[in-house]
Formats: structure tokens, sequence, C-alpha cells
């Protein structure tokens, strides 16, 4: 049985390859029931959300995804996602291994989301606008990034200060991301708008965005 902890996730992601698989599993399919929720209060007054995804690969493999999520865990200094995945042999029921939740959750999700941008973006798609900076935005920019040549990034938050420091993390020669604080002036000059946030309220206007 192998695990695999955060950091050997992100050591090992071949974004390009995720997107294919995940590519993939959209045209053939798998077998899957509807995921189980279960949702608790939180001593603070918040919510919590406990996620059971099960699904499988007749003859091959069958796993879960427990998925925690926890969105006041920000506030705690935690990750607002936790949980694992655990994958068993298909034809034995064999415990095959265990991977972090939150690290394949935030590469599963990316690259999610670079499969749609490989069929709607332009292939030459190459400045691409950011909305949030929370944990799961660098792995968007990164899978992104990974299928079309993005050279510039723009990363805008409600907090400026949290953009503003996402962008100097990220920020390098030949690949300049800086924070903006108009959101629309961003979305016109973006070939590429990626979303990520807890937000109830639209936070992207239509009207924003540029032909293409």
């Amino acid at each position: 049985m192998k695990f695999l902890d955060r950091e050997a996730v992100h050591r090992l992601a071949d974004y390009p390859a995720v997107i294919d698989a995940i590519a993939a599993v959209y045209a053939t399919g798998c077998d899957a029931v509807d995921r189980m929720i279960l949702s608790q209060p939180t001593a603070d007054g918040g919510q919590g959300d406990f996620l059971m995804q099960p699904a499988w690969l007749r003859g091959r493999a069958f796993g879960i995804k427990i998925a925690n999520v926890f969105p006041g865990n920000q506030e705690r200094g935690l990750p607002s996602i936790l949980g694992a995945y655990v994958l068993f042999d298909g034809n034995t029921g064999e415990l095959l291994g265990c991977i972090d939740g939150p690290a394949e959750t935030n590469v599963k999700t990316a690259c999610n989301s670079a499969v749609a941008s490989r069929l709607l973006a332009r292939p030459d798609a190459s400045t691409m606008l950011m909305m949030g900076a929370g944990e799961l935005a660098p792995y968007l920019i990164a899978a992104h990034a990974s299928i079309r040549p993005i050279r510039h990034v723009l990363i805008w938050n409600r907090t400026t200060e949290k953009a503003k420091a996402l962008a100097a993390r990220l920020n390098k020669p030949g690949f300049e991301v800086e924070a903006v604080t108009d959101p629309s002036a961003a979305a016109a000059q973006a070939d590429l708008v990626s979303c990520a946030t807890y937000s109830a309220e639209p936070i992207l206007k239509g009207e924003w965005l540029k032909e293409g």
C-alpha cells in the first residue's frame, strides 16, 4: 500500500497528464453514485460538511474520496478542505493507496478547470485573470499555464493584500504575475478567466469579457 502525502502529491503531479486522464474519464465514464453529504454546525456558528464520493472502474479499481469542507478554517490557519482519497483493487478489494485529500483536491480541481479551458480557450491565450487568491488559486494558475502559453497573470481578490502576496510568490522572469484592484478592467484584458472563491454573489459579469 502506498501513501502519498501533500509533498509527494505536488512533487509527482504532472498537470498535462492529469488533464488528459480526467478528459478521458469524462469521455468514457465510470460508475458512481450521488455523493453523500452530512452537514453539522460548528462551535463558532458556521457549518462543516462531510462528503463521501465513491466511484469505480469495473474490473480495475474503486475508491472513495472523503472530504471535510470547513470554510471557517481559513481563519484558523487551516485548509478549508481536509480529508483523504482511498483506492482499492477492483478485483480483490486490496487497499492500494491513500492520498492526502487537500493536495489531491487542489490538483484535481485545477485540472478539471483546465480541461474546460483546453476545449474553450484560444490556443494562443497568454493572459489569465485569476479571481480569488485562496488555497486553490496557485494550482489553477499552474494547470492552465501547463496547457496554454500563459505569460501574464492578473490576480484579483477582495482582500488585495492576499492577491499581492500570491503575486509576489508566483512572479518570475518570463511569467509576470501582478495583483489588480479593478476586476472589470482585468477581465477586459484576459484571454482566460478562472474564478475560485466562496462568494455567494457573482464576482464576474459577462459584459466585462472580451471577444474570444
